[in-house]
């Protein structure tokens, strides 16, 4: 993910320029300085389970304020024309343009169009599977096939996350699990899941029925199921 934070990893050089390189340093100064870095240190553990780039947004207003006082900071000492601060700075935005050109180009491949028909092909795959009475478990991604494919949930429980643990909704969701043996909807791959105790007790009592890979969607079925 650095390639998608450079540009903040950028102005908060230019943010500890500025504090570093003033003769005269206000104590207001340093608490500024260390609620920075505290506002950069806090979020690591986090980002070593879910590191996703825009958790850092919130601290680029409060980033460029001082990025631009330290870019001011850098000029006055090394007195460097204005002329060569505009190619530093066009040098610094192509940088970063080239180290995320890659994500533009995906982003505007036409992909809507293969995972439309193959949802369409999932939702006959459901209707022909499970009678309408009957209900279906869906991974939080999935959700969508719950209303596609005109089918009850197995739980009140439509997404599996932290909001509704204090209702035992993964603890629950598994008794119903084991209770009504539904069809489930699953994710390909295994590390998109956010219930791992519901996933193990996936992979050792039910076989994959059929898989869709536009969608990164796996059907799985009871193993006890008559074939």
């Amino acid at each position: 993910m650095i390639k998608e934070t450079v540009a903040i990893w950028i102005l908060t050089l230019f943010s500890g320029t500025y504090f570093f390189s003033r003769r005269k340093r206000r104590l207001n100064d340093f608490w500024i300085f260390w609620v920075l870095i505290l506002f950069l240190i806090l979020p690591i553990p986090v980002f070593l389970f879910r590191h996703y780039p825009h958790y850092w947004i919130q601290i680029l207003p409060f980033l460029s304020i001082l990025a631009a006082a330290g870019l001011s900071k850098i000029l006055e000492v090394q007195k460097i024309k204005l002329e060569l601060l505009k190619i530093i700075l066009l040098a610094l935005v192509l940088f970063n343009i080239i180290l995320t050109s890659q994500n533009f180009i995906e982003r505007t491949k036409n992909k809507g169009i293969s995972v439309y028909k193959e949802q369409k092909k999932i939702v006959e795959e459901i209707k022909n599977l499970v009678p309408k009475e009957e209900k279906i478990l869906t991974e939080n991604q999935f959700v969508a096939f719950y209303f596609l494919s005109n089918r009850e949930p197995l739980t009140k429980f439509l997404y599996l996350t932290e909001i509704n643990e204090k209702e035992d909704a993964i603890k629950t969701t598994k008794k119903e699990i084991i209770k009504n043996k539904p069809y489930i909807l699953w994710p390909l791959d295994p590390s998109q899941a956010y219930s791992k105790d519901i996933q193990t007790y996936i992979f050792e009592n039910y076989r994959v029925k059929k898989i869709f890979f536009e969608n990164h969607l796996v059907i799985y079925e009871p193993k006890d199921n008559l074939d």
